[in-house]
């Protein structure tokens, strides 16, 4: 599952938004992840490990784990859509993050690769 969204609605672990701002990313970050996981049209899982590959148009160094606020509120709303009965040590392993370059992203935006493994 590909998702490519827009820097401006992402969340990072050094950001410090207002709680209001923070509410609003995340729940837009919900809808999102509801609709990607719809979209994909994969089926539910009873247990998985997730692996995460963000990807950026540029070789500057990130720090892939920095991203996991918003990878949290996708997986939430990926959840919220029935993939998993939930998101806890029981059902979900990761997840992983990998970070990579590619310059077919366009900038101002990162696209996240979900690479759902059943258990």
């Amino acid at each position: 599952m590909i998702l490519t969204i827009p820097r401006t609605a992402a969340l990072t672990a050094n950001q410090r938004p207002h709680w209001r701002k923070k509410a609003a990313l995340t729940r837009d970050l919900r809808t999102r992840g509801r609709f990607a996981w719809r979209n994909a049209g994969l089926a539910p899982m009873d247990r998985a490990h997730l692996v995460v590959t963000l990807a950026w148009h540029d070789a500057r160094r990130r720090d892939a784990n920095n991203w996991q606020p918003t990878v949290k509120g996708l997986v939430d709303g990926i959840v919220d859509a029935g993939a998993l009965p939930d998101d806890d040590n029981a059902h979900l392993i990761g997840p992983d993050m990998r970070g990579e370059t590619d310059p077919t992203v366009k900038p101002g935006t990162i696209r996240l690769t979900f690479d759902w493994r059943p258990l």
